[in-house]
């Protein structure tokens, strides 16, 4: 055998094995990111209910930040939830009757973390809320802790119907968790 035709077959041999052995990985990444956004939506599903008491519907746009990505959300202060064994977090708008609120649903690995988290950024001066295990009240805003989750509810104002909106959908995430 020549050298030529030895280094012509190692050559073709060298490429089916890096492309059959790269193939079931490219298969694999297109299938986890086409199931992606289903994964996304199945969560949101089960973290942020669809309605909340007083009219108001969470949109169709629910967003998820997992690990380090929290960051693009968080532009300060995402290093305090990756301390605390931070996996994700669900968020979506709520709205009606001209009222708007976001909804965070802040995953922890344990329920530890999460309380630990709620105990580090929970203001000494607020008011308590009678969600989950733990919650307070900040002006147009509630914070509460469920199990490994941190919740935080938030409107754009704290106008009487804002504070009814942010109690309505927090409510309504409590019972879902």
């Amino acid at each position: 055998m020549s050298n030529s035709k030895f280094f012509s077959i190692a050559a073709s041999t060298r490429r089916t094995i890096v492309f059959g052995s790269g193939l079931p990985i490219l298969i694999v990444l297109l299938l986890a990111a086409c199931s992606q956004s289903g994964g996304d939506k199945q969560q949101a599903d089960a973290f942020l209910p669809g309605t909340a008491a007083d009219g108001l519907v969470r949109s169709e746009q629910v967003r998820v930040f997992k690990g380090l990505k929290l960051s693009e959300y968080l532009a300060d202060g995402a290093e305090i939830y990756l301390k605390h064994d931070f996996v994700q977090l669900v968020t979506a708008q709520y709205s009606g009757d001209g009222i708007e609120v976001t909804a965070d649903v802040f995953q922890f690995r344990s329920a530890q973390n999460a309380l630990e988290l709620y105990n580090t950024i929970r203001p000494p001066d607020s008011a308590p809320a009678p969600l989950g295990h733990d919650g307070h009240t900040d002006p147009g805003r509630i914070v509460f802790i469920k199990d490994r989750y941190l919740v935080r509810i938030s409107g754009e104002d704290d106008s009487q119907a804002t504070i009814d909106a942010i109690m309505a959908v927090a409510s309504a995430i409590d019972d879902a968790l």
